[in-house]
């Protein structure tokens, strides 16, 4: 066996023995194994640092509605810049000039609003269950509107607000040899092994072509990145700010034990698949009495 290969196969019976110290009566050591190879896997996570506007409103009932109502301001045209490296939950706000008129959302201009007691009937049910007349609206099935008076409309203040949010999604390199239980543990958004790629930019919707080996041929990081960079999870009407990118190294090996069976045993802290093969008798007798460690 050669130096790189001895040194493999000791990493991962490194790894095994961590894992069997954690629970010593339930898990078998393992002195020795024919041979070990590294599968690792990667975690790919693309952040999102995404800008959120909307106005606020205060109201106030109006006593006149104007012939022509003033548009409501669009948040996207006022001068609301957050620093470059500005953080999740970051905020701009900016209260706007001028007091608009706008047609109430309650009554939709109408100044009457539904009876909330007898909801428009005009008839409620009395104690005794009888049908009576709605004492609140007096049998109408409406009452003045409670927001605008009666008016119709509302003025109101605009404040213009600008919020910063992050997301985040990952992705894991499938390339590898791991059993697919092992797969979707480390698809929990768990960080994992050592971070051996860090990059940000404005935008990422391809792998940048430098800082990790040859980027030019590691053709699926790249399919991953470019998954991910094409849709990012924010809301519709949201800008992106900038984005990094993380890719990081998940220790893992596939172990051929001296008995022929093979083990995996991957992640921080290790852990192995299929288990039921390095438990002892206790440890198989445990998992009968749990569902799981």
């Amino acid at each position: 066996m050669s130096g790189g290969q001895s040194d493999v196969l000791a990493d991962a019976l490194a790894a095994i023995e961590t894992w069997r110290t954690a629970r010593p009566w339930a898990r078998l050591r393992v002195p020795s194994a024919k041979r070990a190879v590294s599968v690792a896997p990667r975690q790919v996570y693309l952040t999102t640092f995404f800008e959120t506007r909307r106005v606020e409103y205060a109201f106030i009932a109006a006593s006149t509605c104007p012939a022509n109502p003033d548009p409501r301001p669009d948040p996207w045209t006022l001068s609301m810049d957050h620093s470059r490296d500005a953080k999740a939950h970051d905020r701009i706000t900016l209260p706007l000039k001028g007091q608009l008129f706008l047609v109430c959302e309650i009554c939709h201009g109408s100044g009457d609003a539904r009876c909330p007691k007898c909801d428009g009937a005009g008839k409620v049910h009395d104690f005794e269950n009888r049908e009576v007349g709605c004492p609140e609206c007096s049998r109408r099935g409406w009452i003045a509107c409670p927001v605008c008076a009666e008016s119709g409309g509302v003025f109101a203040r605009p404040t213009a607000i600008s919020e910063i949010h992050c997301s985040e999604r990952m992705q894991v390199d499938e390339a590898s040899e791991l059993p697919l239980d092992a797969l979707l543990e480390l698809m929990d958004e768990e960080r994992e092994g050592e971070t051996v790629y860090l990059h940000e930019s404005d935008r990422i919707v391809d792998l940048p072509r430098q800082g990790y080996r040859d980027t030019a041929s590691d053709t699926a990081l790249r399919e991953i990145v470019i998954a991910l960079g094409n849709t990012p999870d924010i809301p519709p009407g949201s800008r992106v700010l900038r984005q990094r990118l993380e890719v990081r190294a998940v220790p893992a090996w596939k172990v051929t034990l001296d008995d022929d069976r093979d083990v995996f045993v991957y992640g921080v802290p290790p852990r192995v698949t299929p288990e039921r093969h390095l438990l002892s008798t206790a440890g198989k007798l445990a998992r009968l009495f749990v569902t799981h460690d």
